[in-house]
């Protein structure tokens, strides 16, 4: 099965936990999380929907995922609550060998070279993974997002 098509296939609700470190050496927020997982426009994109907390505030994020079967360059368009504000970032990737979809964007941030982030999502028989690290101008991860989930009930 194409790697997108698992994606596919994990449409419905899934529960888990957020872990987010904004900078090495900087306490971990842990927070409950939920994942809504639809195909949409007749299963040509796939949206994931994740609500989670940051110091106990209530945060929501959205990724509308593409992918072009011709040149295997999948697409990411992220929204988010706690991140981006009312930009969106894009962000291009490829699905590698064992299935996990690995892309690449970048933020602006004032006064410096724009910052690259990085999203990887992977499904295993029981758990699906969605990795986000902030990757300073020196190509260094600097702040991370873990976020675990199993299928709703």
């Amino acid at each position: 099965m194409a790697s997108f098509d698992q994606l596919l296939a994990c449409a419905g609700s899934w529960q888990g936990t957020n872990r987010v470190q904004t900078e090495t050496g900087t306490p971990i927020n842990d927070s409950p999380s939920s994942l809504a997982i639809t195909p949409i426009l007749r299963d040509t994109f796939l949206r994931i929907d994740q609500t989670w907390a940051w110091k106990n505030e209530p945060q929501i994020g959205s990724l509308l995922i593409g992918y072009n079967s011709n040149t295997e360059l999948a697409t990411i368009h992220w929204i988010d609550t706690w991140h981006n504000g009312r930009r969106v970032m894009p962000l291009e990737g490829r699905f590698d060998e064992k299935g996990k979809l690995v892309a690449h964007g970048h933020f602006p941030v004032a006064n410096q070279p724009d910052w690259g982030w990085r999203v990887e999502i992977s499904i295993s028989e029981s758990e699906l993974k969605i990795d986000m690290f902030c990757v300073r101008p020196d190509g260094k991860d600097d702040g991370w997002v873990w976020s675990r989930f199993t299928r709703g009930t």
